[in-house]
């Protein structure tokens, strides 16, 4: 997951996989750079769409944004993350 060769370093911030918060299959909350109680950015991922953990009264998406939250940990466990700001979340 490192960024082209072509990016510039200063583009890209690394954050490792296992402190990043899973919300859904395609939000998560990344550390702010300054540790603090409660500071996090929320960040979707750009041209994904999954199902979504927060609806309790659609049982059956509740169950595949599980299932999407469960593999996106799978997936960032011990990795090295290089996230690119593009724009603020859209689920604000």
């Amino acid at each position: 997951m490192a960024p082209s060769a072509s990016a510039s370093a200063a583009t890209y911030e690394p954050v490792y996989g296992n402190k990043i918060i899973k919300i859904d299959g395609d939000t998560v909350a990344l550390p702010c750079p300054t540790i603090g109680v409660g500071c996090t950015e929320k960040v979707c991922f750009l041209d994904i769409d999954a199902p979504k953990t927060f609806h309790p009264d659609r049982e059956e998406g509740l169950k595949l944004g599980l299932k999407a939250q469960a593999r996106l940990a799978q997936l960032l466990r011990g990795q090295t993350v290089y996230v690119e700001g593009i724009r603020p979340a859209r689920y604000l």
